[in-house]
């Protein structure tokens, strides 16, 4: 396994650990915790990932649409009832110039309220040339209110079915509560962040990929704040 710093990157080195199924929580507003004894509350809340105004995400990059966003409803319409987006990647400008280029990347846009202690990620994806793979090359990046917390390419993001010639990968952004006090943002249990998930394929030949969500069969979600990351695979912020 391999990682490469970007010079933008805010944050500490790469640390994954053995992946596993995320076995996602169900969104609750009141499902609340603390890391140490008299630390910050961080509450959990699921979301799932949309379109915006059409289905193909790459256009948002030429100012034709909105950038996908997420919602706390779960999908509950099929591909073949015209539910769902996509957005094609390849890493060209990720590979050549070091660059999240929204054009050839995910871009993912919305807001959360209160503390962001980590942020799970399942994505489900079409990547052909990754059918045998366990593992899957990508870039990811997280801004918060316009701060860049993390910025990372690695190929060690845990690759894994979906059904139907999908694949999924499972991952988890963490200590970015303290990444936001490094950075100087609002802690505070009230606040609301514009926060900004960037994920992109890496390498050209092998990783060129569509993601896709919003739908029963590729039901992509993000969780904020998860308790337990064991076993997860780990981004450290």
């Amino acid at each position: 396994m391999t990682a490469r710093s970007l010079p933008r990157r805010a944050g500490l080195a790469l640390g994954l650990t053995a992946a596993l199924a995320l076995g996602l929580p169900a969104g609750a507003d009141d499902a609340c915790y603390t890391r140490v004894v008299d630390g910050p509350q961080f509450c959990t809340t699921q979301v799932w990932f949309v379109p915006a105004e059409t289905k193909v995400g790459n256009l948002a990059a030429t100012g034709a649409t909105s950038y996908p966003t997420w919602t706390g409803t779960a999908p509950t319409q099929s591909v073949a009832q015209g539910a769902g987006g996509g957005y094609a990647t390849n890493g060209v400008q990720r590979q050549q110039n070091a660059a999240s280029d929204p054009a050839t990347g995910a871009l993912f846009k919305g807001t959360h309220t209160g503390r962001l202690d980590n942020l799970a990620v399942t994505m489900y994806l079409f990547a052909p040339a990754k059918q045998n793979d366990p593992t899957y090359y990508g870039g990811v990046d997280v801004v918060v209110d316009g701060k860049v917390l993390l910025t990372i390419d690695t190929d060690g993001l845990p690759l894994s079915s979906g059904g139907n010639a999908v694949l999924k990968t499972d991952f988890a952004v963490t200590n970015l509560h303290r990444a936001m006090e490094r950075a100087g943002l609002d802690t505070s249990a009230e606040a609301v962040h514009d926060v900004e998930l960037f994920l992109t394929s890496y390498t050209l030949a092998t990783t060129t990929s569509v993601f896709v969500y919003g739908t029963t069969e590729a039901p992509s979600t993000m969780v904020f704040n998860v308790k337990d990351l064991a076993g997860r695979a780990t981004l450290p912020a």
